[in-house]
């Protein structure tokens, strides 16, 4: 891949920062690792240490996890014991940070970041102008639909599947003779943490997923810029909490601990900000990080797109000029989960729905197009029936 890349904008930001990564997936953390390995102090950037809260129990993301460790010994550690579960894993993984720095918290699926991202939003959060500050985070419900407006976004869409071989899993591109987004599944999109489009479906995600490529090749980044966005005006709502900077003193005590995930997004970027009358931002100039999908987002857009996180590995090791760690995987990702469904509920199994022309050879052979079936961690047999 050729793109523009702008001139580094990591710098020293006079004080000690720290990565605090909700880990669980190394398909999207071996992605992440070289960003966080270009931002480490040591390597010019600003991060002294990255932080792991475990929140898996898979044995090979558990094996991957102790590679990292191994790789930067003394600046990476992990939550103590075994993976940080339910009811009071929030509270210890907020618990096991230091209290002389400031922390980035960090999902693990975050496939991009920008130079200078970090210390965007360490310098405005030591501005202490507001209790907590995201970055500029693309495919995120809020700010997706300000990079909307913006005009950032461009009317990506799939061509439809035919039943030849080589019209299987078009690539996305822009309409024809399209400049706006009238006809694209985001114009429907609104500007809340809920919202169908930006939270929900996977064509939305894809639309803001390639659009950013597009810029990034293109030199135009600066597309997605904004000074500030307040993200607690008009009113205190919920939003995102992909990639936010603050203090350990934000999120003291026991008021994490016995709420669900859902709850504890709503309490950190709604609740808390309300009650102590503290708005939350985000910084908009050289801040941007790119989050991959939302749990409704995930299957359907690895099936869809699925050259979309091959394509995020190429721009990882091209930016960060980093060493991609399980590169033998990238094609494991989802064999033996998914299958297509028929009509009367049999299910034809895929060895790889990665791989277009299987697909697309079964789908013509069958004389139709197919729903997908997922069946978790066991493998088809090829006389499988959906059950329910």
């Amino acid at each position: 891949m050729v793109f523009s890349q702008a001139p580094d904008k990591r710098h020293n930001v006079g004080t000690q920062v720290g990565a605090l990564v909700f880990y669980g997936r190394r398909r999207y953390v071996k992605l992440l690792n070289m960003y966080l390995e270009r931002n480490l102090a040591t390597n010019g950037g600003v991060l002294d240490e990255v932080v792991f809260a475990v929140r898996t129990k898979d044995t090979e993301d558990l094996r991957f996890l102790e590679v990292l460790l191994a790789r930067n010994p003394g600046v990476y550690r992990r939550s103590p014991g075994p993976s940080i579960q339910a009811p009071a894993h929030w509270q210890q993984s907020y618990s096991i940070i230091r209290s002389d720095r400031i922390y980035v918290k960090i999902d693990d699926d975050v496939v991009f970041i920008q130079d200078g991202a970090i210390e965007a939003v360490v310098e405005e959060k030591l501005q202490s102008r507001y209790l907590f500050v995201s970055a500029n985070v693309v495919n995120h419900p809020l700010l997706s639909h300000v990079h909307a407006q913006l005009g950032a976004l461009l009317p990506f869409h799939q061509p439809p599947r035919g039943l030849n071989p080589n019209d299987a899993y078009k690539p996305f591109v822009v309409s024809d003779n399209a400049t706006v987004l009238d006809d694209s599944p985001a114009r429907a999109g609104r500007y809340e943490a809920g919202d169908a489009c930006w939270s929900l479906d996977w064509q939305c995600a894809a639309i803001a997923h390639y659009s950013f490529l597009h810029h990034l090749r293109a030199g135009s980044l600066d597309a997605y810029d904004f000074n500030t966005w307040d993200l607690s005006y008009p009113e205190y709502q919920r939003w995102s909490i992909n990639f936010f900077a603050f203090n350990s003193s934000d999120l003291s005590g026991p008021l994490l601990t016995d709420k669900t995930d859902d709850e504890v997004q709503a309490y950190i970027s709604q609740t808390l900000p309300a009650f102590r009358k503290q708005h939350a931002a985000a910084v908009g100039n050289s801040a941007l990080v790119v989050h991959f999908a939302y749990f409704a987002q995930e299957d359907n857009l690895l099936l869809n797109a699925p050259g979309l996180l091959r394509e995020y590995t190429r721009v990882a090791e091209e930016y960060t000029n980093g060493t991609l760690l399980l590169r033998e995987e990238d094609e494991e990702v989802l064999k033996g989960k998914f299958g297509l469904l028929l009509p009367n509920n049999k299910v034809v199994p895929l060895d790889d729905p990665n791989d277009p022309f299987e697909v697309a050879q079964k789908t013509a052979t069958l004389g139709g197009e197919f729903g997908y079936y997922q069946k978790d961690f066991v493998a088809f047999n090829g006389t499988d029936i959906r059950l329910g």
